[in-house]
């Protein structure tokens, strides 16, 4: 029997994701044993975290937030996880907060 880490997407970290005008998280997803992958992280500007903020993520070209891949928001403390697809190794996120 496999193990319960077969079963699991990869996980990936932004770490202190900042808010810029440009995307800012790019990160080169490899999927395994799944073609998804969390993308984990603390939305902060300056150094203030930014709770209720949203997290809008695109995967390929960065375009409007009608055309985002996924919309999340961040809890009081600042994180959000969102999952992603890992076919196309590009993806870009920005906080709106």
């Amino acid at each position: 029997m496999a193990t319960r880490n077969s079963y699991m997407p990869n996980q990936y970290t932004a770490i202190s994701v900042t808010q810029q005008l440009h995307p800012i998280f790019s990160k080169n997803l490899t999927g395994k044993l799944w073609t998804n992958a969390i993308v984990r992280g603390t939305a902060k500007y300056s150094s203030a975290i930014l709770s209720g903020a949203a997290v809008v993520v695109w995967t390929g070209a960065v375009g409007s937030i009608g055309n985002a891949y996924a919309i999340t928001f961040t809890d009081a403390n600042g994180r959000y996880a969102v999952t992603v697809k890992t076919s196309n190794n590009n993806i870009a996120i920005k906080i709106y907060g």
